[in-house]
């Protein structure tokens, strides 16, 4: 007679994990999607500073996607993919506005630079007549 009732809550407690197991892959895909959709919203508007942090958070959400993704399904792996490239293509975007910038101001500087340059010299030249 308990056999009878063990063998049904031993398969509902299967059934139960297996489920769970199942939404927590949703859940973290679902982390991802959203952390991505958030960075893209306010990226443009991030410091250096606030890169590293979004970035570390990414990390822990990837690792979160690492424990995972044994568990995931082909379509959430795909959509895993997506999301790091898109997250991987702002971050790119975001360097290279930085890298133009500061060339702009380097570019900006460098008559100021070429001057001094200059002039060190012109009083090195006028020392040896």
């Amino acid at each position: 007679m308990k056999v009878k009732f063990l063998y049904p809550l031993v398969i509902a407690l299967a059934l139960l994990g297996l489920v769970a197991c199942g939404n927590q892959s949703e859940k973290v895909v679902n982390d991802l999607h959203e952390f991505v959709e958030e960075t893209m919203t306010e990226a443009s508007e991030f410091s250096e500073d606030e890169w590293v942090e979004n970035s570390n958070q990414f990390d822990a959400l990837m690792d979160n996607i690492e424990e995972n993704y044994d568990q995931m399904t082909p379509e959430q792996r795909k959509q895993v993919m997506e999301e790091l490239g898109r997250y991987v293509g702002l971050q790119t975007k975001s360097t290279m506005k930085s890298a133009a910038e500061r060339a702009e101001q380097f570019m900006e500087a460098l008559p100021a630079l070429f001057d001094g340059f200059r002039a060190a010299f012109k009083d090195s030249c006028e020392d040896e007549e």
